[in-house]
Order: structure tokens, then C-alpha cells, then sequence
């Protein structure tokens, strides 16, 4: 039995027009109409969607061998399948790597934004300054760089909603769009294993410093201890927005290689994890630190924060791992 023979026996016998198949497939009910006559052949994927929209096999569809006995159906999708074409999938990736961009910058405008409010301590215990014009300036500037932080994460929330149809519907590649996926996959990987571990060394190697002055150069520390937390936590900032960037547009490769039935609750709930838990940890430490006054050692929920976070990743990436 040929092709155009097949498309007419599964339309009838799921009770479907020419029309009707046509709209699922997206194209014309005069291309279904030429299909059916022999006159033409749907490309590879179309041949992808007739296997999808009438619950058999590719093979059965290309093999003229098979008769309509033969047919090996399987379960129907409850829901129609959007196509990602090469556009749309370069499209979100370039759309990715500039969301990935902004959400970095809104962390590190959030854990910068206590830089200020510390460094002014160091001028305001040497009388250079008033305590209270410090604490002025400081907090001033402490709810700007948080209010930038917070307006980077709606703007970039908001330019990525059209693509919310990747993890609410099932949606399926068209023909090439696997490869060139994993091909840019493959290249980005070696950028994607340096900026991860040099900014997990950068987190724990920018302690080393603090420690060191501190035990070493105690009235040093004391006098400037405001001026060395925040260089500490200028470098913490620029290690997560390594970590964040990366990791983010790494698992775009992901989020458009697996199908949403591939997709485990995992992958999920760590992407859920991801965007909440860095603000949440500012905010700890900034309610900690005003609370307190404790700012020489509150920074250290930062080096803490980050192992924590690298654990549950690796977590939620090993029970995946055995999943499959």
C-alpha cells in the first residue's frame, strides 16, 4: 500500500475531512488533496506530524511494504503538538542568552546593593564622614540598586512569555532543527564547563583574602573592614552572574531537545529553585545584617548559600540521571 493510500485509510478512519486533517497539519486542504492523489509528497516533517496526528509509526507510513493490517498504532497525543522551527529555535536562544544576561545583572544588582551601606562604614568609624550621613547614604543607595534588581527580573520575565508554550505544551522539531541544536550544544559546552567552574573556584577561593587579613592584620581589618567586604562581595556578585548566565542558557538546550513528556519533575522544580533562591538568600542576609549590625560576618552566607545551591543542582541532575 503507497503513501497517498495510507493518508486516506487512517483520515477515514478517524473520521476526519480533508479540512480537518489539513488544519492539524497546518497547510492546505489542496496539498491534503494532491497527497491522497499521489500527485505530491509531504516532506519528512509532515510525514512527522501524520504519524503523530494519526498514532502510527513513520515506518509504517514510508514502507510500502506494510498493508493496513500491518498498522502498529500508538496512544494519540491528548494535545496538538507545536512545531519549533530552525527560526523559532535560534530565535530563543539568542532570546535566552540576553534573558540570561538580565537575570544575572538583577543578582548582582541584589547582592551589590549591600556594598554600599558596608563600604560607608569603613569612612564613617575613621570620622571621615558623619555616622548618620553614612547610614543615610548607604541605605539610599542600598534601595536603588535593589529596586533595579527587582525591575531586571519582571522586564525580563515579561520578554520571555511567548515562549511559555515550551513547558506547557507538547511541541515537536522540525526536520533539521535537532542537529543544528546539538550541534551548537556541543560547542557551547566547553564555554559552559570553564565559566561553571571558574566561578565556583571564584566563590570559594575570594574567602582566602578575608580570612587572611583578617587573622593576620586584625586593627588593619577593623579600621577598613567595610572597604574589604565589599570588594568580597563584588567578586561574589561577578562569580554568580558566571553561574547564573551559563547555567541559564545551558538549560535552554535542554528545555528544546527534550519533548515535555522527556521532562522530569527535576528539571522543574531546580528551574523554579534557581529563581527564587538567590533573592531570597539577599534578602536573609540583608535582614540579618540590618538586625544585627553584624556585616564582618554575614558575608559568609554568600560562600555557604553557593555550595548549597551547586549540592541541590547536583542532586536534581543525578536523580535524572538515573531516570533515565
Amino acid at each position: 500500500m503507497i503513501l497517498a493510500d495510507k493518508i486516506i485509510h487512517l483520515r477515514k478512519k478517524h473520521h476526519m475531512t480533508q479540512e480537518d486533517l489539513a488544519e492539524r497539519l497546518n497547510v492546505s486542504r489542496q496539498s491534503v488533496s494532491k497527497w491522497e492523489g499521489a500527485q505530491s509528497t509531504p516532506d519528512l516533517n509532515k510525514i512527522l506530524k501524520l504519524s503523530k496526528v494519526f498514532g502510527v509509526t513513520t515506518d509504517y507510513l514510508l514502507n510500502d511494504e506494510h498493508v493496513s493490517d500491518e498498522i502498529e498504532e500508538v496512544e494519540l497525543p491528548d494535545e496538538e503538538w507545536v512545531s519549533v522551527s530552525l527560526e523559532t529555535a535560534n530565535q530563543y536562544l539568542e532570546d535566552q542568552a540576553e534573558f540570561a544576561h538580565r537575570i544575572g545583572l538583577a543578582v548582582v544588582f541584589l547582592i551589590s546593593s549591600a556594598i554600599p551601606i558596608v563600604v560607608l562604614t569603613a569612612p564613617a568609624i575613621q570620622n571621615m564622614i558623619p555616622e548618620n550621613v553614612g547610614q543615610a547614604l548607604g541605605l539610599g543607595l542600598l534601595f536603588l540598586l535593589v529596586a533595579i534588581g527587582v525591575g531586571l527580573l519582571i522586564f525580563a520575565s515579561m520578554r520571555m512569555h511567548s515562549y511559555e508554550f515550551l513547558d506547557d505544551q507538547p511541541f515537536e522539531l522540525e526536520f533539521g532543527v535537532r542537529g543544528f541544536l546539538e550541534k551548537e550544544k556541543e560547542t557551547y559546552h566547553p564555554v559552559y564547563t570553564r565559566q561553571l567552574a571558574f566561578g565556583v573556584a571564584l566563590i570559594i577561593t575570594s574567602v582566602i583574602p578575608l580570612v587572611v587579613i583578617n587573622l593576620a592584620f586584625q586593627r588593619f581589618a577593623e579600621a577598613n573592614n567595610g572597604y574589604i567586604i565589599g570588594i568580597f562581595l563584588a567578586i561574589v556578585s561577578l562569580a554568580i552572574y558566571m553561574l547564573i548566565t551559563s547555567g541559564i542558557f545551558w538549560g535552554s538546550f535542554s528545555t528544546l531537545l527534550e519533548s515535555q513528556n522527556q521532562k522530569g519533575d527535576g528539571d522543574e522544580m531546580e528551574d523554579r529553585l534557581a529563581g527564587i533562591y538567590w533573592p531570597l538568600i539577599t534578602a536573609l542576609f540583608l535582614g540579618y545584617s540590618f538586625i544585627t549590625q553584624d556585616w564582618g560576618r554575614s558575608w559568609i552566607v554568600w560562600p555557604v548559600a553557593s555550595m548549597i545551591f551547586a549540592a541541590i543542582s547536583g542532586l536534581f541532575n543525578f536523580n535524572n540521571q538515573n531516570r533515565e
